[in-house]
């Protein structure tokens, strides 16, 4: 829920006019459904199903295309330690800002799995992970600049049969 309130309030006007058409689409098939649910009502149905898988697949469509082409960013893992004597690891890693502007927040989502060289069950681990974190990082990083994230991640366990894999968000 933390991350919906940290995407509305750091939307930029690209957000604003993909999240307007999404919902100017939603609108025109819902009208379209409603005014052929009385002449066809199997043509309106479909349309007004249409029309309520666009909200949410048409938002996550702006956002991973606003993703991979305006806050472009790229992620990279430096250093993993297990910390001894405590459940705890130490991560070093880089944020590499590779778009044309600014980014005032960053959202970091990293899941710890199990290490395997099968691709299915790669996916099986993927959805039930070891742990999941997410640290935020409320700094600024200038246009075609990185930053250094140093983070110890608490009550963590990880061993060489682990990997971990990252997916970041940058505002």
């Amino acid at each position: 829920m933390e991350f919906v309130k940290l995407y509305f309030k750091h939307l930029s006007p690209y957000d604003y006019i993909g999240l307007g058409v999404v919902g100017i689409v939603f609108l025109l098939l819902f009208i379209l459904s409603l005014i052929l649910l009385f002449k066809k009502p199997f043509l309106g149905f479909v349309f007004f199903i249409l029309s309520l898988m666009i909200l949410p697949f048409g938002a996550y469509g702006v956002q991973t295309l606003l993703n991979k082409t305006i806050r472009k960013c790229e992620f990279q893992i430096k250093n993993i330690k297990p910390l001894h004597f405590s459940k705890s690891l130490f991560i070093e890693a880089q944020i590499k800002n590779l778009s044309k502007s600014d980014f005032q927040m960053c959202l970091v989502r990293l899941k710890i799995i199990k290490k395997s060289n099968s691709k299915l069950k790669k996916f099986l681990y993927e959805l039930k992970p070891l742990a999941i974190k997410t640290i935020y990082i409320h700094k600024s990083i200038q246009k075609r600049s990185s930053y250094a994230l140093k983070k110890i991640l608490d009550n963590v366990m990880y061993s060489n049969n682990d990997e971990m894999t990252a997916k970041i968000n940058c505002y």
